[in-house]
């Protein structure tokens, strides 16, 4: 029998291992059918390439909790064979370094073979790069920074892709050791193009793909900001550069956060507002959703050494604490046993109470 720690870290070094690019998913997207049919945890396609996946059974005074990661990484798309030359597009925010500067690639296939290369800048189009090979290459290929897929030193775990592999594994690990142990829904959503726009997520939302009273957990990593250091605990996310979100869903995490910290002190979690970037919560929000978020703070973000906007920062691989990726872990194992609804919700209980004694000071 695996440990929580052995069982998350052993499905991200599982994931971290499959390039992916906005629109082709299909990599991680088979990995994940693989590991859930592994654990006959039931799940299907959208019709977008979205994955939901679920334990648990309805409840008729608990809503559901719908965990949302996306299966995608910003990368490069070959659309056009140009006067000889190979000519990619980005796909998600990638560092302006890579469009300034020689930087290593690889392409990828189905089969996940790999052919290594470089991008040059392209002086007639600057939003767009040359790609160099000795290998053919075809047009419609996707492109992913040539970084160490997955490597633990200490307390940082580094990877190409922990944006967002690491909420991915995350949500895995919370549908496995949940499975016949809580007592309501628990949707687990792996969504497609995220790094383009939120597309898999705004789908799902718009077509209500999964029930309008499911609480959504956007679980993802999100840039250190100031205010948050990496080996502090995962963050509780108050909203991110969009929206801000709901409180009874953010209280479900603080609940669970406090009665983890109860049993283990050396528990530790963060909450803040991160505002770099916006994540899926937002596009679920936007349509009516109760949503809050976790976020594992993350350096190197989309693979920019310093900042995405730098130009001369370099490219390198992301990283997280272990320490924030373990206790996210199980703050969301927690989270999914809670027995709480809106009605009853703790918090909001004792915002509700004012002691007597105080009440009759201000009115005698």
């Amino acid at each position: 029998m695996k440990t929580v720690k052995e069982l998350s870290l052993g499905l991200l070094s599982e994931l971290a291992i499959l390039p992916s690019v906005p629109f082709y998913e299909s990599l991680i997207q088979a990995k994940i059918c693989k590991i859930l049919n592994q654990y006959s945890i039931s799940y299907f396609f959208d019709s977008f390439g979205n994955i939901i996946a679920e334990i648990g059974e309805e409840s008729d005074h608990l809503d559901p909790i719908a965990f949302v990661a996306h299966m995608d990484h910003p990368g490069f798309e070959i659309e056009r064979n140009l006067d000889g030359k190979l000519i990619a597009f980005p796909k998600g925010g990638i560092p302006q370094f890579s469009l300034n500067h020689e930087t290593k690639m690889f392409s990828f296939n189905e089969l996940g073979e790999r052919i290594r290369c470089t991008i040059s800048p392209n002086s007639e189009n600057p939003k767009t790069v040359i790609v160099n090979s000795e290998d053919l290459i075809e047009i419609g290929s996707p492109l992913t920074f040539d970084l160490i897929d997955f490597q633990i030193k200490g307390d940082k775990i580094s990877m190409r892709s922990a944006d967002d592999f690491a909420g991915c594994a995350a949500i895995l690990t919370n549908l496995i050791e949940n499975l016949g142990k809580v007592e309501r829904k628990i949707f687990g959503v792996f969504t497609r193009a995220e790094e383009v726009g939120l597309i898999g997520a705004r789908l799902i939302a718009r077509d209500e793909i999964i029930p309008k009273n499911s609480i959504v957990v956007s679980v993802e990593t999100s840039s250190v900001i100031p205010v948050i250091k990496q080996g502090d605990g995962p963050v509780i996310r108050t909203g991110d550069a969009t929206y801000t979100f709901n409180s009874f869903a953010e209280n479900l995490l603080r609940v669970a956060a406090n009665q983890l910290k109860d049993r283990d002190e050396s528990f530790m979690f963060q909450r803040s507002l991160m505002s770099a970037g916006t994540c899926e919560a937002s596009a679920f929000a936007a349509n009516g959703y109760l949503t809050t978020g976790i976020a594992f703070p993350l350096g190197h973000w989309h693979n920019a050494k310093t900042s995405i906007p730098d130009i001369n920062g370099g490219i390198d691989a992301e990283n997280i604490s272990l320490n924030d990726f373990l206790n996210g872990v199980l703050l969301m194992i927690e989270c999914s046993k809670l027995s709480i609804c809106q009605s009853k919700d703790p918090i909001a209980q004792k915002l509700k109470h004012v002691p007597e004694d105080f009440e009759s000071r201000l009115t005698s």
